[in-house]
C-alpha cells in the first residue's frame, strides 16, 4: 500500500514515459479507515494520518535498506514497481517531486539508460546523489520552476 507522497512519485515517473498506463489522481484515490473507527465511519483518513513504519527501526525494510545503501526504505516500493512494470527502463528524463531523502532518486539512477537525467525537487535540504540534480525548493514558486527548467535544459531535455 502506498501513501499518497508515493503516489505522487509514481505520478512523476509515469507522466514522462511513452507506454505510461492512465493514472489516477492522488486525491481520488482511496482512503483508509483507522481501525479505532467502526466500519460505517464516514470519516475517510489520508495515508499520511496512519502510523509510518519507516520510523521504526525494527522494520525489516529499514535494515534492509540501511545495509544496502539507500536512503529509505521507499526504495523498495520503486523497485518492486519496476521489477512488475518495467517503468525505468526507457526513463530517460525523470523529476522526482519531493524527492527527499532521495531513495527514489538512487533506484532511477541505478536503472535508467545510460545519459538520462534525474532532477530531484524538495523543499527539504538533500545531500548530493551522483547524477542528480538537486533542486531545493517550492515547486508552487516560479523560481523553483525555472531551476528545474534549467536543470532540464542542461540535460538536454526539450520543452
Amino acid at each position: 500500500r502506498f501513501s499518497h507522497a508515493s503516489a505522487l512519485w509514481l505520478l512523476t515517473i509515469l507522466s514522462i514515459l511513452p507506454h505510461a498506463p492512465a493514472v489516477t489522481h492522488p486525491d481520488s484515490l482511496p482512503l483508509r479507515q483507522p481501525s479505532s473507527l467502526a466500519p460505517h465511519s464516514s470519516i475517510p483518513l489520508p495515508l499520511s494520518s496512519l502510523p509510518a513504519a519507516s520510523l521504526d527501526a525494527t522494520d525489516a525494510y529499514y535494515g534492509q535498506a540501511k545495509t544496502q545503501g539507500f536512503r529509505a526504505r521507499s526504495a523498495f516500493k520503486l523497485l518492486e514497481l519496476d521489477e512488475e512494470h518495467s517503468l525505468l527502463h526507457e526513463a530517460h528524463t525523470v523529476v522526482d517531486l519531493a524527492a527527499a531523502p532521495g531513495s527514489w532518486c538512487q533506484v532511477i539512477k541505478s536503472r535508467q539508460p545510460e545519459g538520462g537525467v534525474v532532477v530531484a525537487v524538495d523543499i527539504q535540504p538533500m545531500q548530493a546523489i551522483d547524477g542528480v540534480t538537486v533542486v531545493q525548493g517550492d515547486i508552487t514558486v516560479g523560481a523553483t520552476v525555472d531551476k528545474i527548467e534549467a536543470a532540464l535544459a542542461g540535460g538536454g531535455c526539450r520543452r
